[in-house]
């Protein structure tokens, strides 16, 4: 008779403590590697939404003040502030006067970091957003002959700060209708 006997020598099944340490780095060095790329995803995001936010307000403010200033009479200089950092531009338009009048007047001017216009008669309209804040806006009066100029020099960074600030610096001039 024969008989036969198992072997001792067999594998139970599993995973060894050293498969368990490889798989245990391998794991670590993906979560950080999916940890690191989220993040450079989020200040990627983060950045861009300032830049957009930054073109738009910028954008949004000059062609306003282009089409009020080009379809103004005049720069209504007793209430300008020319040729400092945060002035004020005053403009003096046939466009949608008061009863009884035949000129209107519209303001633009800096509060709260904020590009503000104000027609008379209505309540100021802010021409930035809230995330952009205005860190200069010049106005300076170039008079040629009869005709005037307005020259706007107009700055506007993101509140972000450190490696996620942007900003934008437009420069343009516009010569009131009146003036041609």
């Amino acid at each position: 008779m024969h008989c036969r006997q198992k072997s001792l020598n067999h594998s139970a099944p599993g995973i060894t403590a050293m498969e368990l340490v490889v798989y245990v780095g391998l794991l670590a060095v993906i979560s950080v590697f999916l940890v690191q790329s989220l993040t450079m995803l989020m200040v990627a995001y983060r950045r861009l939404q300032g830049e957009r936010d930054v073109v738009s307000s910028a954008r949004t403010a000059m062609e306003t003040l282009a089409r009020e200033t080009q379809g103004a009479a005049s720069i209504y200089t007793p209430t300008s502030v020319l040729g400092v950092t945060t002035g004020q531009l005053s403009l003096e338009t046939p466009l949608n006067p008061t009863a009884g009048e035949t000129r209107s007047y519209v303001d633009f001017y800096v509060d709260n970091e904020r590009l503000h216009m104000k027609r008379e008669g209505s309540a100021a309209i802010a021409l930035t957003s809230e995330s952009a804040r205005v860190t200069q806006f010049n106005v300076q009066r170039i008079l040629a002959g009869a005709r005037e100029t307005a020259e706007i020099t107009l700055e506007i960074k993101s509140r972000s700060r450190g490696t996620l600030e942007t900003s934008s610096l437009v420069k343009a001039s516009f010569t009131p209708r009146g003036s041609y």
